[in-house]
């Protein structure tokens, strides 16, 4: 989901924390 919507992913890290993750870097 990180990859289509990164704003879902740093709203909700707990649902994708390695999601997230790739996102920050």
């Amino acid at each position: 989901p990180a990859q289509g919507r990164p704003r879902a992913a740093a709203a909700a890290p707990t649902v994708w924390p390695a999601e997230q993750s790739q996102v920050a870097q």
